[in-house]
Order: C-alpha cells, then sequence, then structure tokens
C-alpha cells in the first residue's frame, strides 16, 4: 500500500508504543467505576490502556469496559460484572499452544472471539458458573444471574452470534448459531433452549467511527467499540476520498517536531481513504486500506474546526486519539492523550477537481487553523498567502504566505512539486523567515475557468528547536 496518509508515523508511533503484549489484555474503553484486581495484588482503579495477564479480574461496578486482546479477540464488559482470566497464552499465531480459559462469576459479557480459537475449539473456553461457554464461531454473549435479575430466574444465560458457541455441562449440551438462546439453571440441570435473551445491552444508535467508515474490516465486527464521542455532534457521515476524488493534508505535533502527510486521490487499485464527519462537520475519523496492511484512527474532541462546503479543516486537540493498525497480518492498538503541546490538523476535500494540463491559476489564503508549536503556544496561524499552480510544468508553482505565531509574523516561500503520477497532489519545501515544509492537494471540483477550486495545505516550519505546524486553505 502506498503513503497514502503518513500523518507524521501515527500508525508507527502508537502501534509500537501502545500495542499489548503476546499474553495480554488491554482496557481499550472506560466508562465509570471499573477496577482491576491482578494476581497476588490488591484492586487498582482501572485506566485507559491499562494491561493485564492470566490470573486477574475485572470488577466494572456501575462501570463498562472493553478488553481487546492481542490475538484479536474483544470482551465487553456489562456494569456489575465480575470476570476473571485464568489461562491466556498467544505467541502471535496459531500452532495449538494458544489458549483462552475465562470465568464470568457475576454480571454480562459479549465477546467477538480473535485468533484463539479459531483453528481448535477445544483451547478457548469460559466458565459461567452452573455451565462452559465453548465456540466453533466468532461470537456470542453470557449472563449469569445470582437474585441480581429482577424477575427473571437464577442461572446462565446464552445467545449465539456469528459461528456455533456450545453450552456444557455434566448434563448435556446444546449448540447456538444466531438468533438462539440457552438457559442453565444449575450445574445438575442441563442446559435447554429458551426464547429469553441475556440483557446484554445491544450496541448504540450508529456514533462510533468503527461503525461508520468500514476502511477497516476487523473494526466493523465490533459494532460498540467505541469511546466517548467528547464534543461531537450526531448524525455522522461518511466521505469516501478515494471513489470521491477528494484529498486529504494533515499534520501532527506529537511528543517532538512532528511531520506532514497527505494524500490526494493517489491511492492504487484496492485502496482506499476514508473520514467521517459529525454534524458540525468537524473530521474525527480517517480509516485507510491498501495490499496486506490498514489504519483507523478516531478522536473525540475536534477544535478550531471550520468548512466553505468545499474543504473541511480543523485540529484534533484536547482529547484522545486511538489508533488501530494491521500490517502484514500483525495487529495493534493504541490510544494517546493530546494535551498541552500535542496536536493533529487536518485539511480535507471530497470533490473530485480535473487537473489541467496546462496554464496557471492563482489561489489566494482564506482559512487557516491557529498554529502550535513545541512549546505548547497557539498562534493566529497563516494569515495571508498566495498560492501560484503551473499545470504545464511538475515543478514551477510557487507558495508565499504569512504566518503569525507567537507574536512575531514569519513569511515564507516555497517552490512546489507535483506529483508526476497523480497531479492533484502536491509537496514542497522553501525558506524565508525559517525553512519549512508543506504538502497539500487541489479539491473542491473545478471553477468557472476550469481549474481546481481549492487548494489544501499542511505546513511546517522548522524554527530551531520549536517547530511550527499548521494547515491553510486558498481559493
Amino acid at each position: 500500500m502506498k503513503t497514502i496518509f503518513r500523518l507524521c508515523g501515527a500508525l508507527t508511533l502508537l502501534g509500537a508504543a501502545f500495542v499489548a503484549s503476546a499474553n495480554e489484555g488491554r482496557i481499550v474503553f472506560l466508562d465509570g467505576a471499573v477496577r482491576i484486581v491482578r494476581l497476588n495484588m490488591a484492586p487498582v482503579e482501572a485506566r485507559l490502556g491499562d494491561t493485564f495477564g492470566a490470573g486477574a479480574s475485572i470488577l466494572t461496578g456501575a462501570g463498562r469496559a472493553h478488553v481487546r486482546f492481542s490475538d484479536g479477540a474483544l470482551l465487553t464488559l456489562q456494569p456489575n460484572t465480575n470476570f476473571a482470566v485464568s489461562t491466556y497464552v498467544f505467541n502471535g499465531r496459531n500452532d495449538g499452544a494458544e489458549q483462552f480459559a475465562g470465568s464470568l462469576l457475576k454480571g454480562a459479557v459479549r465477546m467477538v472471539t480473535g485468533l484463539v480459537g479459531r483453528r481448535e475449539s477445544r483451547v478457548f473456553r469460559i466458565e459461567g458458573v452452573v455451565a462452559t461457554v465453548g465456540i466453533r464461531g466468532t461470537a456470542f454473549k453470557m449472563e449469569y444471574c445470582n437474585k441480581d435479575c429482577g424477575g427473571r430466574a437464577d442461572g446462565l444465560y446464552v445467545d449465539g452470534g456469528e459461528g456455533t458457541t456450545v453450552v456444557s455441562n455434566a448434563a448435556g449440551s446444546v449448540d447456538l448459531t444466531r438468533g438462539g438462546s440457552a438457559f442453565v439453571a444449575n450445574p445438575q440441570s442441563a442446559p435447554e433452549r429458551t426464547s429469553q435473551r441475556t440483557s446484554v445491552a445491544a450496541p448504540a444508535p450508529p456514533r462510533s467511527p468503527a461503525q461508520l467508515v468500514g476502511a477497516v474490516r476487523e473494526e466493523q465486527r465490533f459494532a460498540d467499540y467505541s469511546f466517548k464521542t467528547g464534543n461531537l455532534e450526531p448524525p455522522f457521515r461518511n466521505i469516501n476520498i478515494t471513489q470521491a476524488g477528494g484529498a486529504f493534508a494533515g499534520m501532527e505535533q506529537v511528543a517532538g517536531a512532528g511531520e506532514i502527510g497527505s494524500a490526494s486521490g493517489g491511492t492504487g487499485a484496492g485502496e482506499t481513504l476514508t473520514v467521517v464527519l459529525d454534524a458540525a462537520s468537524r473530521v474525527f475519523a480517517i480509516g485507510g486500506t491498501g495490499s496486506n496492511e490498514s489504519f483507523f484512527l478516531t478522536i473525540n474532541n475536534v477544535e478550531n474546526a471550520g468548512t466553505d462546503g468545499l474543504l473541511y479543516w480543523g485540529r484534533w486537540a484536547n482529547g484522545q486519539v486511538q489508533a488501530n493498525s494491521n500490517s502484514q497480518g500483525k495487529s495493534s492498538i493504541g490510544t494517546i492523550d493530546l494535551a498541552g503541546t500535542n496536536s493533529i490538523h487536518y485539511i480535507v476535500s471530497q470533490q473530485a477537481s480535473m487537473i489541467p494540463t496546462g496554464g496557471t491559476a492563482t489561489y489566494t489564503f482564506f482559512s487557516t487553523t491557529p498554529s502550535t508549536s513545541n512549546d505548547g503556544m497557539l498562534g493566529a496561524g497563516v494569515t495571508s498567502g498566495t498560492f501560484t499552480a503551473n499545470f504545464g510544468s511538475l515543478t514551477s508553482s510557487t507558495l508565499a504566505m504569512s504566518v503569525s505565531h507567537g507574536g512575531i509574523t514569519l513569511n515564507q516561500n516555497g517552490a512546489i512539486t507535483l506529483t508526476r503520477d497523480n497531479r492533484a497532489a502536491f509537496s514542497g519545501t522553501g525558506g524565508g523567515s525559517f525553512p519549512f515544509t508543506f504538502e497539500g492537494f487541489f479539491g473542491g471540483g473545478n471553477r468557472a475557468d476550469a481549474n481546481p477550486a481549492r487548494v489544501g495545505i499542511a505546513y511546517q516550519i522548522q524554527r530551531p528547536g520549536n517547530y511550527i505546524n499548521g494547515v491553510a486553505g486558498f481559493k
């Protein structure tokens, strides 16, 4: 897959820093009070990103939690649940050595299994006090009632999902598929089919990027895999950048200087780039797929967002980014807090532009995000500028712009190189007050003179020890 969206190596950074080790689960969602009890240790309050291995228990109390295991399994724990992991072994491949064993002592869970159990069902089981749940499939729900389920009888309730879910004890066994449910009253009673289903909450109405983007097929299996939506507002809508012929540019400043990256219909066969916007036209999710790799990024807080109906721009800040990636069959997941100096700027167009093969066009600055720098300062960003495009040459376009940051004005000038195999995208370098680099695209459809309607750029001014970053739009 081409690097259609580098975003400063965000996937590399998050994947390497936050992927769970081979024999651990990781808390990927928290809502309310949740505790972890590790082997031979006192209970501790769970935090997003915490990991644990065999011998640990998760107690949700009034809260809820989602746990992702390194084999790709996802476990959703409902309120007032006590779930223990007695065995978890996964060395990164299905070779017969993998194992998962857990116990639902109280409450309810929903689980989508991963690689463990895919080859041999005997290596996966969950004890439910009165019966054991095994799998020849990938999804199920289970709930254990003990005088805490209202008027329902005490015992174990299990709902089948994808594949086959096996509910068994010494007295008998029942195989469940999607739509089927079973009930087990006690260890001496055989499992029996029932019309009563678990009270495990159904996924909320579509609101999470995982439900909407569809860029990472794996995430579509976890419809309720999300985290708090911060300042976002439904309804949400997704834009397939590749099919629309649109473009994207982004800049990240995380724990250092940061870099920039862009995409502009420059994807190859079978590659996609998708973004999701909320009701206020704020971009809060970005996903991409290609040959043997995919990625998915989402944020729960967007600031300084704006749109003119053709371009959308803003800044991911003061929130939490979640990243999922899969490359050559290896998956990673992680989160990172964006606070203080940390920001991700974006500018995107969903409308295609036909790129002329000759002639020139001039574009004037009209939109920007506040500029950010390593010292945590927030500036005004671009205040004026001109972008001159020479469509008859790959190397003759120019950019001149002024940036106000920290009480000073930086005047920057750069030379532009159009991408040879996709002339809607470009990159450039230049100087002026300080050296700087930028990347961007032509987008927004075509205006009356047949030239592209909009230009979007992501820039980085390389002031020594204190880089300045942002995005800007021209029309």
